[in-house]
């Protein structure tokens, strides 16, 4: 599992609030502020965790990083698209089965609510997908679908939210955050090689 130190936690913090590039409009249902690819990662800072994420995911390539404050809610089952970056994805099944993209989400604050995810539905990753990308996310199609999806969340992985603790998903798999207090979080967002 890939960790933040404590000062790292605090300088992304620092960063994120002192950062002049951030966006308030984008889903402010879902986050009151964000910063897309500050590429805090490749800060001297933060090359312990860079090697740690290339060792582990020799496969992959670390694309890009984002951080965001949310309010707290809860942010239902859903699976990335929007927010895959540049990237096109002309096979979404190959992409999910294959998994392609992969977050490591880390809380910078306490009692942020969790990540969970839903691994074991492929199928039901990719119905929602086309949802989505069909639809838009928190479309009203994309809710009636969710309330499917929470009849399946008593198999759901419920991820540790420590701050500084590295969650690793598949972000085109299901995944849903559970309310908490306000948070602000990092993800670091990594693409299969190729």
């Amino acid at each position: 599992m890939v960790c933040l130190t404590e000062e790292q936690r605090v300088l992304l913090l620092e960063c994120f609030h002192r950062s002049a590039n951030t966006d308030t409009s984008a889903h402010a249902n879902v986050w009151k502020k964000r910063s897309y690819a500050p590429m805090y990662i490749y800060s001297d800072e933060m090359k312990t965790v860079y090697n740690e994420v290339r060792t582990k995911y020799p496969n992959h390539t670390i694309a890009f990083d984002v951080i965001f404050e949310s309010d707290g809610k809860m942010i239902d089952w859903h699976v990335d698209h929007e927010s895959l970056g540049p990237f096109h994805v002309p096979n979404r099944w190959r992409a999910i089965k294959n998994n392609d993209f992969i977050s490591i989400h880390f809380n910078l604050t306490p009692n942020g609510g969790s990540l969970m995810t839903l691994d074991s539905f492929p199928i039901l990753s990719y119905i929602c997908f086309t949802c989505i990308v069909y639809t838009g996310i928190f479309s009203t199609y994309h809710r009636v679908l969710t309330y499917i999806i929470a009849a399946m969340s008593v198999f759901a992985k419920v991820f540790d939210n420590t701050p500084g603790r590295g969650n690793e998903f598949d972000n085109t798999r299901l995944h849903a955050v559970t309310g908490g207090d306000p948070r602000t979080s990092y993800v670091l967002r990594l693409v299969r090689n190729g």
